[in-house]
């Protein structure tokens, strides 16, 4: 079966496919993703998105609506297995700003997608009113992280677009409570269904040796990892803090952050420097390939002040890396303190310190965690099960189907 991957744009957005290869394709199910942007397909939602994208493609037909330009999306688009359509949203200010939403309101009316699923705040609320505004009967909208950045001015507008929604779909248990308490939605109506991972690209990655090296990183040095962009909420600042207390004991142990610079670089590697560490810490930019940093790490770490439910920590899980993750947010969904890793109080560096000497000193207990931890990937968060979640979710919303879970 082909899908045609034309890329419409800007005042072309009401265009409909008519090719030959569109017009041959048998009757499927619609689905529209609204999203804020797509920098990257890396990224935590983002990288989800595409897996849906790619994974539904044969059983939807998949309309993706990006409300902003990026040199990523240019790049992919056409090679994506569905239309897409950039709506490029200004500031509510600027009159482009109404003519996008006029835009997207042509382009759902047009299309009639049986189902919407918006991601991201801005798509939260204006995806959401659009298609509304369309006539779409089955809107669906997204939670995935714990809050942290929701102004009291989001909060409003998320809780009026939320009188037109007919589901909202989180990543994690503890993101789903809060929803139900800050957004007042009713309980019944929000559904958890987790990320998923292609598990097999993780257990069958080779270990590199010699990447390990190239980052000047000593041969007999256990690397504590921290995967993830570098941010305030991530508090790298923690692990920082816990690796001068180890240091205290003993000798051979070495930090690597693998992410991007979100602009808190720089304060990072100074402390880093007060610490007197900067022989004891590497940063990388994994581009796709974090599996290779994953193939050396001794222990994953996720010191995050807030989560929904993240990528980096089912990675670790993925590659049979041993997991020591705060209890911020959706964390303490995917690890089980004592069972499948550790848990640390949020900001603890002295209770992250502690369990970091436990993981190290413990391999028969390092490597019951990691078997717990491959366990429950592979039953609750595998890219299969995932998508079969959502093929099942979709279809119940939309009034197909036996219903979800069923």
């Amino acid at each position: 079966m082909t899908i045609c991957n034309r890329v419409f744009r800007g005042g072309y957005t009401h265009q409909v496919c008519a090719c030959q290869a569109c017009m041959q394709v048998p009757s499927l199910m619609r689905l529209a993703i609204v999203i804020d942007h797509l920098y990257t397909d890396n990224a935590g939602t983002e990288n989800q998105v595409m897996k849906l994208v790619h994974g539904l493609a044969g059983s939807f037909e998949i309309d993706l609506i990006s409300l902003r330009e990026t040199e990523w999306l240019r790049r992919a688009g056409p090679g994506l297995p569905c239309h897409v359509t950039v709506i490029d949203l200004k500031g509510m200010a600027s009159p482009s700003f109404w003519r996008g939403l006029f835009q997207l309101w042509r382009l759902l009316s047009q299309r009639g997608p049986d189902v919407v699923h918006t991601f991201f705040p801005v798509a939260n609320v204006v995806g959401v009113l659009c298609a509304r505004l369309a006539g779409v009967k089955a809107i669906v909208s997204s939670r995935r992280d714990y809050g942290y950045w929701m102004s009291r001015r989001y909060l409003s507008a998320t809780r009026l677009a939320n009188r037109f929604v007919g589901w909202i779909v989180c990543n994690s248990e503890r993101v789903r409570e809060l929803t139900v308490r800050v957004e007042r939605f009713p309980a019944a109506r929000v559904a958890v269904i987790q990320n998923g991972i292609d598990i097999e690209t993780f257990q069958s990655a080779s270990r590199h040796d010699a990447l390990k090296a190239a980052l000047g990183i000593p041969a007999h040095h256990k690397v504590i990892g921290l995967v993830g962009n570098v941010r305030p909420v991530k508090r790298h600042d923690t692990l920082i803090a816990a690796a001068h207390e180890l240091l205290r004991t003993r000798s051979d142990i070495s930090l690597l952050f693998v992410g991007k610079d979100n602009g808190n670089l720089a304060e990072v590697m100074a402390l880093v420097s007060e610490f007197g560490l900067r022989d004891r810490v590497f940063v990388a930019h994994a581009d796709g390939n974090v599996r290779d940093y994953l193939s050396f790490t001794d222990i994953g770490v996720n010191c995050s002040e807030s989560e929904g439910s993240s990528n980096a920590v089912i990675e670790y899980m993925s590659a049979g890396v041993p997991c020591v993750v705060s209890d911020g947010g959706g964390n303490i969904d995917l690890v089980f303190d004592g069972v499948s890793g550790l848990v640390f109080p949020v900001g603890s560096h002295h209770g992250l310190a502690a369990q970091l000497e436990r993981m190290l000193d413990d391999e028969l207990f390092r490597t019951q965690c990691v078997e717990a931890a491959r366990a429950k990937v592979r039953t609750e968060m595998s890219l299969p099960v995932m998508l079969a979640r959502f093929d099942s979710f979709y279809r119940q919303v939309s009034g197909e189907g036996r219903g979800f879970g069923a």
